[in-house]
Formats: structure tokens, C-alpha cells, sequence
């Protein structure tokens, strides 16, 4: 099309190409081509942020080499199990990296405290893996349980996205357990020098950062909680301003050329979305001289049988002319601009007054059923080429089914979904005519939707439905699992907190800014789930763990802060700023996923480092597993406070 077009263009000229087909097809096309640029740039990006903090190349190696594996062997198992590389499966790697090396950098950041404690680098790595096992077991799972609860949807490519990066999880919590101590064991003593006890040494930004925060959890606890309270409440005001929509167009940035001949032809043109209504009739036995596939008028249509006892057809003139009541009434609906959501209704309709007008000079719809299949008839033997063109709007022969092309100015879902429920209020009003039968029964005109654009409301429908009710699922599941993690109902909802006001702030954000709710956007919902409740399940069990072995609330703040918090903090960066290249992409699913990543670890770490620690702060006594206060802990805040 662009090879014609380019040939045939005058020197003032320009084209442009629209429509669904086309939009899909050009982001299959350049999914590709963004994926090979950016998500190499993040893992870059990523690497150079952990060589940062630990100032090891081959140490920093390990996690990189971890995160490529599961790429590779996730994609490998997704192609060898027959599966077709599509829109969703090509985001697959982005989500997986950054979720590979997250055990890492915990691995990395305690096994960065415990070498300098333990000159042994075996005794280094055990005690690491010890305190870790638990807190990676769980966090991998319920990510996995967030992914793969995507198979409750029952929509095919959610599904195998859903499972292959569950598939993907599990392999990276597998090669953590095994492949990074085992390849620390086999690094020289010169790859590690300098590598431990940084953090007790010298003052780090990640140091700074940790401790600002535990000084605001631990002076203002109360102030903290309120202030996680107020946000909580504006984001249900966000919620509620949430609009579910999605149109593949807008997948592309606003000075891109689709996104240009998207606007010029459909202010110039009826419509570049197309959808089909389609009439039909429920079959019925036809008479022996009626020949199926004729490609004119049926002989029988002339018949002193046929006018007494007619076959029902699309020809009928009741049928003729409810098609085109329905043609008009849609082309009269408005959005809330007061703009006409259709431009255009085409069907058989129009060739019969187009006939009328030019043949016997009345543009106005045939009344009997002979004079339309004249009509027909004459439209078909005028132009033996462009005849052929009427067998496009309705059957040969019988003509038990019809259809009508709307032409649609927008591809937004909310524009369908109002047309659709339009029609039905309107065929609720005004039922399909009812044609008799030879034997004597009555059959009913049947309008049924179709087309890419109502496939498109189908699908947006059916995606936000199943990632609901998927997100409430694992929701419920990983609760659950924290309370039987911490053998304890408080700590259960504790360890939810930073998980609930993630999502809940994540999709107020999106309210607030406008940004409609579409598929991207569902689909990172489970993303949501799996990485928020991953830092709050690593500070909980530590701390946990910390006091059964101190025994006082002041010496385990202290030692959580000095270790965990900042293996968690380290992990915000990591991840938050090594998907920053996201921004730049051409598509917006990536910029959307780039968002994500940078959203959930900023709001999820602050969430557990900030609002937990003041949680704990005033409900530790009562917590299970966590000791009462000393009098020297409380001389201790004091002077916090003070300070």
C-alpha cells in the first residue's frame, strides 16, 4: 500500500494509513524492535546501579547472568510449548528481570554485611542463606500465586502470559538458592576484595536515606499512620474516577504518524473503525425451485405461491426498513462532546435508494418485496464488476442474512460500549419485525455485533473482569499465606499494609491523571501484588527474627535498620531507576510498564520502611513475637524525639 501510494503521490500530496489492522500490526511489528532497545537498556542500567552499591564487577555479574537465564529458559519454554510470540508474551522479559534479580540484591546486601563478620566466605554465605530462605520462599510465591492466578481469566494469551512468568519466578527463586552461592564460592579472593563491611564503615546515601526513615517512623509514629490514613482515603477518591477504556491507537505516542492519520482521516472521513452488525434469519426448509447461491433475484420471489405464503428473507420491505431505522438511529447517537460517535452505516440499504434515485427517481425504500429484488436485480446487471460488490452487504439466493458496516470515528471501547447498549434500548422500544413461515411459524429478525472494534469491547471486558476478580483471588491467597508465614492474624494484616496502599495509591494516581484503565494497565495489576508484599515480608520476618535473638525493641530497630532496611532500600533504587529508559520508548504498554516499576517500588519501599517501623512502634507489645518495650528503649526514643 505504501509502495502504490508513494508512486502515485503528487508533489503536494500526502497519505496516511488507519485503522485497527494497521495499528496492531505496526505495534507487532515495532514491539520488537523497542523491546530489543529498552529492555537492554534497563538491564544495563540495572548493572551499573548494583556495581554502584557493591563495587564488585563479577560479583554484581552474577545476578545479570541469573536474570538473562530465566529470560532465555522462560522464552525457550514458551516456544517449545507451541505457543505464538504476541502483544502480551513480548513484554514477558521486562517483567522478568527485574523480579530475577531481586533476591539477588537482598542476597548481595546481607552476603555485603556477613563477610566482613565471618572471614570464612562458606560461614558467610550459610548464615545469608539461613536468614534469607524464608523470606524469599514466600516472597517468590506469592508472586507466583499473582501471576499465575491470570489463568482464572480464561482468555488465552493472559493465560500464558500469567503462566510463563510464573514458570519464570519459580526459576529465579531456584537458580538465587543455588546459582549465586555457588558462584560467589568460586570467586577469587581479589574479585571480592573490598567488597564487605562498606556499610558499617563509611556512610552511604542508601545509609542516610534508611535512617532518615527510621527517625520519622520512630519520633512520629502517629503522624505517619494518619498521614498512610488520609492517603488511603484520597486514593478511593481516585478510584472512583477511574474510566475503563482502551483503544490500540492510543498504544502509541501523540506525534506518532498513526496517531496523526488516526485524527486527519477521521475529522475528513466517516470513520477508520469499523464494526458489523449482522441480520439474520433462523432457517428455514425453501421449495424446490428456489436455487441457493443465485446471484440475482429468485424466480420464486415472482410466484403467485410465493405472494401468497412468502419465504422469510432479508428482502422482506419490514426487514428492509428496520435496517434502516437502526442505520439512522445509530448515526444519531452523540458522545458527550455532542460529536456523532458513527460516521457512517453502509448496508443493502443504501444500494436500494441509491437505485430508486438513479432509475426511477424516487430515493425512497422499495414497499413491496418484488420491487426489491428489482431493485437488486437491476443494481447487479447494471455493473457486472461493481454488482458483485452487493453481495458483500447481504446473502445470494435466499438472503437469510445481511450485514451493515458502521463506521466508527473513534476506537476508544467507551464509544462501542455506549453504542451497544444504545441498540439494545432501541430494539427493546422497537423489536425486529416477525415473518411467517409456510408452515405457519413466526421467526424473529436476529441483529447480532461483530467487527474488530466490538471484538475489542469483548476483549476489554472480558480482561478487566478476569484481572478483578484474579487480583481479589491472590489478594485473599497471599493473606493467608502471611498469616500462616507469621503464624499470626495481626501480623497477617500488618504484612498487607504496604501491599493494599500500593495498589491503592498506584490506581487513585491513575484516576486522578485521567489515564484511562486499559489492557497494559490490567495486566500489571499482578504485578502490583507480587512486589509489593515482597519487602514487607523480608522486614517482618527480620525483625522477627532480630528480636527473638536481642530481646528488646530499641537493639532490634537498630540492627533492622543498620541491615534489612537497607538490602530493601537498595532494591527500591535498583529497580525504580533501572526501568527509567521506559520512559523513552515510542509505546506506551512500555512507558506504562516503566511507570509501574518506578510507582510500586517507590510506595512500596517507603511504605514498609516508614509506615511499618511506625506500625511496630505502637503496637509492638501487643504484637505475637515482638517484646515489650525496656525502660532504657523508652529513654532511647525520648531522646530520638528530642533529637
Amino acid at each position: 500500500m505504501k509502495e502504490i501510494a508513494e508512486k502515485h503521490l503528487g508533489p503536494n500530496e500526502k497519505y496516511y494509513l488507519a485503522g485497527l489492522p494497521i495499528a496492531e500490526n505496526t505495534f507487532g511489528n515495532e514491539m520488537f524492535v523497542q523491546m530489543g532497545v529498552y529492555a537492554p537498556a534497563a538491564g544495563l542500567v540495572i548493572f551499573l546501579l548494583m556495581l554502584f552499591f557493591f563495587r564488585s564487577i563479577k560479583l554484581v555479574a552474577a545476578p545479570m547472568l541469573l536474570g538473562m537465564m530465566v529470560v532465555i529458559w522462560s522464552m525457550g519454554a514458551l516456544i517449545y510449548s507451541g505457543n505464538a510470540i504476541h502483544i502480551m508474551s513480548s513484554m514477558i522479559p521486562i517483567f522478568l528481570l527485574p523480579i530475577a534479580v531481586l533476591n539477588s540484591i537482598h542476597i548481595m546486601s546481607h552476603l555485603h554485611d556477613n563477610i566482613a563478620k565471618y572471614p570464612n566466605r562458606a560461614d558467610a554465605i550459610r548464615r545469608t542463606m539461613e536468614k534469607l530462605f524464608n523470606p524469599m520462599l514466600f516472597t517468590s510465591f506469592t508472586t507466583i500465586v499473582g501471576f499465575v492466578s491470570l489463568a482464572t481469566t480464561g482468555i488465552p494469551p493472559v493465560i500464558v502470559f500469567g503462566v510463563t512468568i510464573g514458570f519464570g519466578v519459580f526459576l529465579a527463586w531456584f537458580l538465587s538458592m543455588v546459582f549465586i552461592p555457588a558462584y560467589t564460592m568460586l570467586l577469587s579472593e581479589e574479585a571480592l576484595a573490598g567488597f564487605g563491611g562498606g556499610s558499617k564503615n563509611k556512610k552511604s546515601i542508601v545509609m542516610e536515606i534508611v535512617q532518615l526513615f527510621k527517625a520519622i517512623a520512630q519520633s512520629s509514629p502517629k503522624a505517619v499512620v494518619l498521614t498512610a490514613i488520609a492517603l488511603l482515603l484520597i486514593s478511593v477518591v481516585g478510584l472512583q474516577q477511574i474510566i475503563i477504556n482502551d483503544n490500540p491507537v492510543r498504544w502509541f505516542k501523540e506525534d506518532h504518524i498513526l496517531r496523526e492519520a488516526d485524527a486527519v482521516m477521521n475529522s475528513k472521513l466517516a470513520g477508520t473503525y469499523q464494526a458489523n452488525l449482522y441480520f439474520s434469519l433462523p432457517q428455514t426448509t425453501v421449495s424446490e425451485t428456489e436455487e441457493e447461491g443465485e446471484d440475482f433475484a429468485d424466480e420464486d420471489d415472482f410466484s403467485e405461491e410465493e405472494e401468497t405464503v412468502p419465504t422469510p428473507s432479508i428482502r422482506d420491505p419490514r426487514v428492509i426498513a428496520y435496517m434502516s431505522e437502526v442505520g439512522e438511529f445509530l448515526k444519531g447517537i452523540r458522545n458527550q462532546e455532542g460529536n456523532a460517535i458513527i460516521g457512517g452505516a453502509v448496508s443493502i440499504v443504501d444500494i436500494l435508494k441509491k437505485v430508486g434515485a438513479v432509475a426511477v427517481g424516487n430515493p425512497n425504500l422499495p414497499t413491496t418485496r418484488e420491487q426489491v429484488s428489482q431493485y437488486m436485480f437491476l443494481f447487479e446487471s447494471g455493473d457486472p464488476k461493481k454488482g458483485k460488490d452487493m453481495w458483500k452487504f447481504i446473502t445470494p439466493g435466499e438472503s437469510s442474512s445481511a450485514q451493515m458496516w458502521l463506521l466508527f470515528k473513534s476506537g476508544d471501547n467507551q464509544g462501542t460500549i455506549s453504542v451497544v447498549n444504545a441498540l439494545d434500548d432501541f430494539m427493546k422500544q422497537n423489536p425486529p419485525p416477525i415473518l411467517s413461515t409456510a408452515t405457519g411459524e413466526q421467526v424473529q429478525l436476529q441483529v447480532r455485533w461483530s467487527g474488530l472494534t466490538y471484538i475489542n469491547k469483548v476483549w476489554q471486558e472480558e480482561m478487566v473482569q478476569g484481572m478483578m476478580w484474579a487480583l481479589a483471588g491472590s489478594f485473599a491467597i497471599v493473606f493467608v499465606m502471611m498469616s500462616v508465614l507469621f503464624r499470626s492474624l495481626p501480623w497477617g494484616v500488618i504484612s498487607m499494609i504496604p501491599l493494599t496502599l500500593t495498589i491503592m495509591m498506584i490506581y487513585g494516581a491513575i484516576g486522578f491523571s485521567g489515564k484511562f484503565y486499559d489492557m497494559p494497565i490490567a495486566v500489571l495489576s499482578s504485578l502490583t501484588l507480587g512486589l509489593s508484599i515482597d519487602f514487607a515480608i523480608h522486614f517482618i520476618e527480620s525483625a522477627r527474627s532480630l528480636n527473638k535473638k536481642l530481646n528488646s525493641y530499641k537493639k532490634t530497630f537498630d540492627a533492622l535498620f543498620e541491615g534489612t532496611a537497607q538490602a530493601i532500600w537498595r532494591n527500591v533504587l535498583v529497580i525504580s531507576i533501572g526501568f527509567f529508559p521506559l520512559f523513552f520508548s515510542g509505546l506506551m504498554p512500555y512507558v506504562t510498564v516503566g511507570s509501574f516499576f518506578f510507582g510500586i517500588m517507590l510506595v512500596s519501599g517507603i511504605t514498609t520502611l516508614v509506615l511499618l517501623p511506625a506500625i511496630l512502634r505502637l503496637f509492638h507489645p501487643w504484637l505475637t513475637g515482638f517484646g515489650r518495650e525496656t525502660e532504657n528503649d523508652k529513654k532511647e526514643t525520648a531522646k530520638l524525639r528530642t533529637a
